[in-house]
């Protein structure tokens, strides 16, 4: 019988609630193990309460962290990417999945039936993407959660041209129709040797990269990572204030990623009416691109934190 026990790791700096919502998500999924790499120093009381959610383990990545590991890489992925490789050198689970804190696998069967489902040979899964949008209908400024997600188009001058037909100017913002990366995220089984491990797609020592999951089996449940790059105005608003502060720490910001940056740049000199603005244009679909979306295809609604 297949073991389909799995782990889940994630670097993370967020707040203590968004960080329970993510650990307990992922313990009522099933993780054996939910590896919490906190790059900073934290309060002691945010460790205590992760603590408390059945298989969290908490590493604080501080100086003394960094340096017993030949020091903190500078560039964010190259953090992730160490995180990883001790995740899967300490974990006892079969599979691993890497992940940011705002991001949360679901689909049409419990992870585990998903896992069962893949085949021996297989070393490791890329689990496609959906964004977090609000629907016409939504308080996108009070205490709504999304109740809508995105889907990336499969080809790149698709996503271009419906992003500029749905969003005009800011359709230049778009990449595939997502805001936040289009590559998913890869599950590695931990059994397996890779020459490259990172959060989007792997490379095993046969140099196959991450398969698709939608190239896994007929039979494999469809199954995905949902992503809420902008759970809320707050929020959108220290991340991207953070990725401006620190633009030399990313290697792998997209040209679309950085025009975000550059118009929440702009919006913050003009002041909160321009920023709120921005972000109900990036973040909030009007009615017709709402019925848009939902005619391709590529609009889905789930309320994903109720159904464990």
């Amino acid at each position: 019988m297949n073991d389909t026990s799995f782990a889940v790791c994630s670097m993370v700096r967020e707040s203590l609630a968004d960080l329970v919502r993510f650990a307990d998500f992922y313990a009522k999924a099933g993780a054996a193990e939910i590896l919490v790499f906190h790059d900073d120093s934290a309060d002691p009381q945010l460790r205590a309460s992760l603590e408390q959610i059945p298989g969290v383990i908490f590493h604080q990545c501080d100086d003394n962290w960094w340096n017993a590991r030949g020091g903190r890489p500078e560039v964010v992925e190259n953090r992730q990417r160490a995180c990883m490789h001790h995740a899967l050198a300490t974990t006892q689970c079969a599979w691993l999945l890497g992940c940011d804190a705002d991001e949360f696998m679901s689909g049409a069967a419990p992870i585990r039936e998903f896992l069962a489902a893949v085949p021996d040979h297989l070393s490791s899964i890329q689990i496609a993407p959906a964004e977090a949008v609000f629907g016409p209908d939504d308080d996108i400024f009070g205490d709504d959660l999304p109740s809508y997600y995105r889907l990336p188009t499969r080809h790149r001058k698709v996503g271009h041209a419906l992003a500029l037909a749905l969003h005009g100017l800011d359709g230049r913002k778009f990449y595939k129709g997502l805001l936040g990366h289009t590559e998913g995220k890869s599950f590695l089984r931990t059994s397996a040797r890779f020459t490259d491990v990172r959060l989007h797609c792997s490379t095993d020592e046969a140099g196959r990269r991450s398969l698709p999951q939608d190239r896994v089996a007929p039979s494999a449940p469809k199954m995905r990572i949902y992503h809420q790059d902008a759970l809320s105005y707050p929020r959108w608003l220290v991340k991207c204030r953070l990725r401006q502060g620190a633009l030399h720490a990313y290697s792998g910001l997209s040209r679309e990623r950085i025009r975000q940056l550059k118009a929440f740049e702009r919006a913050a000199k003009s002041g909160e009416g321009a920023l709120r603005r921005l972000y109900s244009r990036l973040y909030r679909l009007n009615f017709s691109q709402h019925a848009i979306l939902r005619r391709l295809g590529l609009l889905e609604q789930r309320d994903l934190f109720a159904q464990l």
